[in-house]
């Protein structure tokens, strides 16, 4: 999928690197764990335990889950680390949602803000819509747009509203994706609106 079509002028093979290389760094893996550490250390009490929060955060939902995704491509259970075959998603998604199940359980625990713990509610709510929508409905939405849509919204609502002219990145991953053939329009546009909409009705449901 994500491979230089024979043919190309050199232009349109620089473009195609250059996308490719923006949808590996905006894999929802990566861009889940600065987005935790910002709203960690910012609704801590102090430094330090802002750090222990976004490091238990950053363990349980991207450095297993990538792990675990990462074994599965070398296993050949996987196509790519983007997990690019729908049909090849339930285990990855179940694998990925009970990690962040733990995550919320033992920030609980930890006494962490109702910010953090929202924004980690957000992510398994987000995450169970899309399951169900990849599975259920047989549609390959796209996880990108999904997490860097989640991410902005949450850094709008929890850290800064101007924060929200930064969704214009939405456009340039949605290029990305839609460039090495990864996703339809469509599915860029519904993974862009799922991952708005469900992390704001999940504030919405905490107050914030």
């Amino acid at each position: 999928m994500e491979e230089k079509m024979a043919g190309q002028t050199p232009y349109e093979g620089k473009r195609l690197w250059l996308a490719q290389l923006i949808s590996r760094l905006s894999n929802p893996l990566y861009v889940a764990p600065p987005l935790f550490l910002i709203v960690a250390v910012l609704t801590a009490p102090s430094l330090w335990v802002g750090l222990v929060w976004s490091a238990v955060i950053g363990i349980g939902i991207s450095v297993v889950p990538i792990l675990f995704i990462r074994r599965g491509v070398r296993q050949g259970t996987y196509s790519n680390v983007h997990v690019s075959r729908r049909e090849q998603r339930f285990v990855p998604f179940v694998f990925t949602v009970l990690c962040m199940v733990i995550v919320l359980v033992l920030l609980f625990f930890l006494q962490a803000p109702i910010e953090l713990l929202a924004t980690v509610t957000a992510m398994i709510v987000t995450l169970l819509a899309a399951l169900a929508i990849t599975q259920w409905a047989r549609w390959k939405i796209s996880l990108h747009l999904i997490g860097l849509s989640g991410a902005l919204t949450t850094m709008a609502v929890v850290i800064e509203p101007v924060l929200s002219l930064s969704f214009v990145l939405l456009a340039v991953i949605g290029w990305a994706r839609w460039k090495v053939r990864a996703h339809t329009i469509g599915q860029i546009c519904a993974g862009s609106l799922l991952g708005c909409l469900a992390p704001l009705s999940v504030y919405q449901l905490f107050g914030l």
